[in-house]
């Protein structure tokens, strides 16, 4: 026999080969140099997350599947919150703030119920009617609506948000399977894998 003719090993041609498996981690557990971990919903809010899911590639993302108004709800929602804080803070010992802040602040609050909040609002979030009904319905008092009042809403949103654009966001940038967990991809070793020709 020369040394260039070539003799199939009898283990590969007459036994089949047990499958190759591959386990790949869990990205949202996985830590290391290799590893990216997914970010939460509120880093990414916080424009804390790191890339490719920064806070504007978030609003790229809902504003191309028509559903940024729930962003735009809990960003207005906080500037409310930061606005009405000012207010009261330049009450100063007397009772009440300047009415041109108490103005102000309600305009803001009368603004986020027209858009968000009612049914039939130019932004309206999807919130169930437990939820809505009792912002609807506040009767006017001197001050305008505590901020505390649109938490409800506030959090209802960030679940929508987890529950519906999160994942789809997050795999837009990095596709996972269905499953959690990991995942194994297994590849059955055959003759033509191997290299193994008659030639």
């Amino acid at each position: 026999m020369s040394s260039e003719e070539y003799i199939p090993a009898p283990a590969l041609s007459q036994k089949p080969q047990p499958p190759l498996s591959v386990t790949i981690p869990d990205p949202l557990s996985a830590e290391g140099p290799y590893c990216l971990r997914r970010p939460r919903l509120n880093e990414i809010l916080a424009n804390t997350s790191p890339s490719p899911w920064t806070l504007t590639a978030f609003m790229a993302y809902l504003s191309s599947n028509h559903c940024l108004e729930t962003l735009e709800f809990i960003m207005d929602a906080a500037r409310y919150r930061k606005h009405y804080n000012k207010m009261l803070s330049r009450a100063a010992g007397s009772d009440l703030p300047p009415l041109k802040d108490r103005e102000y602040v309600q305009g803001l609050w009368d603004r986020l119920i027209e858009a968000y909040i009612a049914p039939n609002g130019s932004r309206a979030v999807n919130l169930p009617y437990e939820v809505r009904n009792p912002v609807m319905h506040l009767e006017k008092d001197v001050l305008p609506p505590a901020p505390g009042t649109l938490d409800g809403a506030i959090s209802k949103t960030y679940e929508l948000m987890e529950e519906s654009v999160l994942g789809p966001f997050l795999n837009s940038f990095c596709p996972q399977s269905a499953h959690p967990g990991t995942v194994s991809i297994q590849h059955r070793a055959t003759d033509e894998t191997l290299g193994d020709d008659d030639n």
